[in-house]
């Protein structure tokens, strides 16, 4: 295997490892043409899927600015939302001049993995905190009850149809969640609320990567006890 080919393998492999479709070599139909991409990375975001191109020139020489135009026509013909051209050798001025305030970005190898790498971080941090409001709200709307309580009032009580105790629980456990992301946004360490028996506790992570893994362990376990609580309220209304 040549070192350019290598060099589009590497990029894919870290795509991969991120969560992402990444294609090496990829035929992608535009609005004018047929494009060969190095790399064709696509991932999904808020339910939206993603798309970008990534070219890569295992070069001696500096990449020119035309390589970064011919990269922006491939992408606006396609529609993807970002291209990233990855050098092994630099880029000349004019590349860089003809990249500003553009949806590409120049780096090489090395920069690309800690760049993409908090990136997604951040977008799954994003997605974590959206999947979380979404369970919530569907929680809250569904444990709640309303009951007129008098001619011109109205309250609102736990619905009978599910466990209380155990749907309450689960409803912490996103609220501590929800707390924690917020606390994440804001500069502070990662960390998770603990509901023991001796009270709330903090547990801190040293890597974050490490808390969005117990973090969707948890928001996994609330999905499935949740979806048991609905089979099971059928079950009661019946």
């Amino acid at each position: 295997m040549s070192d350019w080919q290598q060099l589009q393998e590497d990029v894919a492999r870290l795509f991969r490892s991120l969560g992402c479709d990444a294609d090496v070599d990829a035929r992608v139909q535009g609005i004018r043409a047929l494009h060969k991409i190095d790399v064709w990375v696509r991932f999904d975001h808020f339910g939206l899927r993603h798309q970008w191109v990534i070219e890569c020139k295992n070069w001696r020489k500096p990449v020119p600015k035309e390589k970064v135009l011919a990269l922006k026509s491939q992408i606006d013909d396609i529609g993807a939302d970002r291209g990233i051209l990855i050098a092994q050798s630099g880029f000349q001025s004019g590349a860089w001049r003809a990249a500003k305030s553009t949806n590409i970005d120049l780096m090489d190898f090395g920069e690309l993995k800690a760049v993409t790498n908090d990136d997604f971080l951040r977008i799954a941090l994003e997605s974590l905190a959206h999947k979380i409001e979404i369970l919530s709200g569907e929680m809250t709307q569904k444990l709640y009850v309303e009951k007129r309580v008098g001619s011109n009032e109205s309250a609102f009580y736990p619905n009978p149809a599910f466990d209380k105790k155990v749907c309450f629980a689960a409803s912490s456990e996103l609220m501590n969640l929800q707390f924690s992301i917020k606390w994440i946004r804001d500069g502070g360490d990662s960390s998770i609320i603990r509901t023991t028996e001796d009270g709330p506790m903090l547990e801190f992570f040293n890597d974050f990567k490490d808390f969005l893994e117990e973090a969707h362990i948890i928001v996994r376990r609330v999905e499935e006890l949740w979806t048991q609580q609905k089979d099971l309220a059928i079950k009661n209304i019946a």
